[in-house]
């Protein structure tokens, strides 16, 4: 099997195309290594950093083209030590919105940090289990999606999105909220239901932006009534936690839809 088919095998891998067609092209061993420049290597090794399975691996049923895949595979992955990732996020520029959902991404590389422009991050639905510090570079975010994976920590260095708006963390395995999330202070919607949160710092009550709180399905058993200070909050969402009472300072807020478990 000749390099040139090779490449056009990891090719056909990486496009989700089929293998069959390709046996029928044309141009099978005249155009490939044209098109498997260094702009789609770095193409693949982009995706291939966020941990995107290749899917149509199980396509090649020939056992020594699948070795020979995996060789070559296997090269490709090595040249991730011998090249910044840093320099290929840069290639983004100024992009302001970056969808990476349902991408089975299992880490988030700290280099998007570099993307200081961007203000709408989607990370929902993968496999992501921490958060990088690095994140906090990003001071032009506005809404960051993250729910539907398998965090357990959110890192205080997060109080740096200064511009955030929007932060959705529910169903992952997050057993606390930093104080230090009160700077946030831009913050209008934070939803982390069906988590493992014990407490809700009073500290959060300097949210004078926050509109809609729900902490629904986790392990709280008692709210503190400074969060009465959050002028701005319409919904407050806890049902499914541990609470014996709600105080009657946050009972009296005026425009509140509060849903809790006990509630008469």
């Amino acid at each position: 099997m000749n390099k040139t088919f090779n490449k056009v095998i990891i090719y056909a891998l990486f496009k989700k195309l089929s293998l069959k067609d390709l046996r029928t092209c044309s141009i099978l061993n005249r155009q490939f290594d044209a098109v498997f420049e260094l702009d789609m290597l770095w193409e693949f090794l982009f995706v291939r950093d966020f941990g995107i399975e290749m899917k149509d691996y199980r396509e090649v049923i020939i056992e020594e083209s699948a070795k020979m895949i995996y060789k070559e595979y296997k090269s490709l992955l090595y040249l991730k030590s011998h090249f910044s990732l840093e320099q290929e996020i840069i290639k983004l520029g100024s992009i302001q919105k970056l969808d990476l959902s349902f991408k089975n991404i299992k880490k988030i590389p700290k280099e998007l940090a570099v993307l200081t422009s961007l203000q709408i991050l989607f990370l929902n639905d993968n496999q992501i289990q921490e958060i990088p510090k690095e994140l906090a570079a990003l001071t032009s975010l506005q809404r960051l999606d993250l729910e539907n994976n398998q965090i357990r920590e959110i890192p205080k260095e997060l109080a740096g999105l200064t511009s955030l708006q929007v932060l959705y963390l529910h169903n992952n395995q997050i057993q606390e909220i930093p104080k230090e999330l009160a700077t946030l202070t831009s913050l209008q919607e934070l939803y982390s239901d069906n988590n493992q949160i014990q407490e809700i710092p009073k500290e959060l009550a300097a949210l004078t932006s926050l509109q809609e709180l729900s902490l629904s399905n986790n392990q709280i058993q008692e709210i503190p009534k400074e969060l009465a200070g959050l002028t701005s909050l319409r919904i407050l969402f806890l049902n499914g936690n541990q609470l014996q009472e709600i105080p009657k300072e946050i009972k009296n807020m005026l425009n509140l839809h509060l849903c809790w478990n006990n509630q008469k």
